[in-house]
């Protein structure tokens, strides 16, 4: 069984694969956003598509060390700019451990580039005021990057860090946020690893003080989002405060890409800023995934559990009174949108000018988190009859048909005759014999039938105000918000493949045959 499902798994990887590439596709071709309609920073939203990378291969990688040697190597004719000096110079602290070594044996022209970019950070380590010549500002610099070498180690700055975070030393957030933002990095990777709010918010807090024009740093250190827009934003700035290791050199072809860099948010779950709140995706997909799979869950459930006695009744009575009862309610119910029937539902069965014999929004009422689990769970199951009844009846009538039919094709096989000649009952003929062979293609039906619950989830929560995914959804499309739309296609191309693998599971242990002949063909 091992082995059959990491089969059917390994099969799975080329459709993913397609997926990625669709995503990817969308986010490449999507028009630029409105910096006036959106209020968003659009320079900063090219960078979290990561514009300035080419495609899928890199010819020459740029992390820090590469960008600043290019300004120090810059022709003497045609220097640096006094903004582009500025923009590095913000780099801050990181500059340190890339400049200072090769102060004394730059030319001229490169040395006073590097001392420009330098000079900011004098004031932070002395006085620059008896600074008056080149040769002094390099003495200078040699001085102090002899004297705080240790500091500027990574392991020293990870120390820190989590001395930081357990509150062992009442000088650490100084010691930290004297290193500038050399210590950005470490900082982060710790934040990363942290569970612990007291923690958290000692790392938001020093962050917001060492980079204070960064995006993130408008999130309070209360706030639940502010751990994952920091990781967001370091996650697209990274590369402009550290040098590349060996192995990140090696593959940075590939990587530094923008195929490959949507490749890794997808690995790491790293899926950027909603344009519409500037939110992480992440933590509104994980509040919002769960309702929408939970209700297109038991909407699977009870449309499957409906349908198959629907449809076996049927074919019982073929041709019959029941049969064509069934056919013409099925032919009436499938024909009517699930947008007109949720509409309906709402006016006439939640409130004025209606009944009030439903609730007309939420999955819960007000207050019951901290009412008993038998009342949350009757509270929640009144909030979701209606939803899940609109969202599960074009399924049941799909799938009932189904099983009417397979019904009728499995009832004319000699095995199903032979059992009525050795006298057993029809209800033993139809259990034991009929409906399990019968249920094989309904299965398969019925794991395809995932991606169309969620869809369908967009119209039913908009409708009954539930905040899940369709909801989301159908708001980011007013407001263009791509990076949400992208990430949504890719969990309902999860939810999908997971569905139709269950699925596959389910057709194994129904008929081992099935489990036993793949096996032995393809993963033997």
């Amino acid at each position: 069984m091992v082995r059959y499902f990491l089969g059917r798994l390994l099969l799975s990887v080329p459709t993913l694969v397609g997926v990625t590439l669709v995503s990817f596709a969308l986010l490449a071709l999507a028009p630029p956003p409105s910096r006036i309609a959106l209020g968003i920073d659009v320079q900063e939203y090219a960078r979290g598509l990561f514009l300035d990378l080419p495609l899928f291969f890199n010819e020459r990688p740029r992390d820090l060390t590469v960008v600043v040697t290019e300004m120090l190597d810059a022709p003497a004719d045609s220097p640096p700019t006094p903004r582009e000096l500025a923009l590095m110079s913000r780099r801050g602290t990181v500059l340190i451990p890339i400049l200072v070594p090769r102060l004394a044996a730059l030319a001229p022209v490169a040395q006073r580039t590097a001392l420009d970019l330098l000079a900011p950070l004098e004031a932070q380590f002395g006085d620059p005021s008896r600074l008056e010549t080149a040769q002094d500002e390099v003495n200078f610099w040699g001085e102090i990057y002899e004297a705080r070498r240790l500091e500027f180690r990574r392991s020293y700055i990870r120390r820190l860090a989590n001395r930081l975070a357990n509150g062992t030393s009442a000088h650490v957030r100084e010691d930290l946020l004297g290193l500038g933002t050399y210590a950005v990095g470490p900082v982060i990777e710790t934040l990363d690893r942290e569970s612990r709010p007291v923690a958290i918010r000692k790392f938001v807090e020093l962050l917001r003080t060492a980079l204070p024009e960064a995006p993130a740093a408008r999130f309070d250190p209360t706030d639940p989002r502010a751990k994952e827009a920091w990781l967001e934003w370091w996650f697209v700035h990274e590369k402009d405060y550290r040098k590349f290791g060996d192995v990140e050199r090696t593959f940075s072809s590939i990587t530094e890409t923008r195929y490959g860099k949507w490749v890794e948010r997808l690995l790491t779950l790293r899926l950027g800023s909603s344009l519409r709140d500037g939110s992480p995706i992440l933590s509104k997909l994980t509040e919002r995934t769960s309702v929408t799979i939970t209700l297109a869950a038991i909407a699977a459930i009870v449309a499957f559990l409906f349908a198959v006695p629907i449809g076996v009744g049927a074919a019982r009575d073929h041709r019959g009174r029941v049969d064509r009862t069934i056919g013409i309610v099925s032919f009436v119910v499938y024909s009517m949108p699930v947008v007109w029937v949720a509409t309906l539902l709402m006016r006439f069965l939640c409130g004025e000018p209606g009944l009030s014999v439903f609730p007309d929004a939420g999955l819960s009422s007000p207050g019951m988190e901290h009412a008993a689990l038998g009342a949350r769970i009757g509270d929640f199951v009144w909030h979701a009859t209606l939803p899940v009844l609109c969202l599960a009846y074009p399924s049941m009538i799909t799938l009932s048909r189904f099983q009417r039919t397979a019904v009728l094709d499995v009832i004319r096989d000699d095995f199903v005759r032979t059992a009525r000649a050795k006298g057993l009952s029809e209800n033993v003929v139809m259990r034991r014999h009929v409906l399990r062979n019968a249920l094989l293609p309904v299965l398969t039906l019925a794991g395809f039938q995932v991606p169309l619950l969620i869809g369908t989830s967009v119209v039913v929560e908009e409708i009954f105000s539930i905040p899940g995914l369709g909801r989301e959804t159908v708001e980011a499309v007013v407001t263009r918000d791509v990076p949400w739309l992208v990430a949504v296609t890719v969990i309902g191309a999860v939810v999908s493949i997971a569905g139709v693998l269950l699925t596959d599971i389910l057709y194994s242990f129904v008929d081992p045959r099935t489990r036993r002949a793949r096996t032995g063909s393809a993963f033997a």
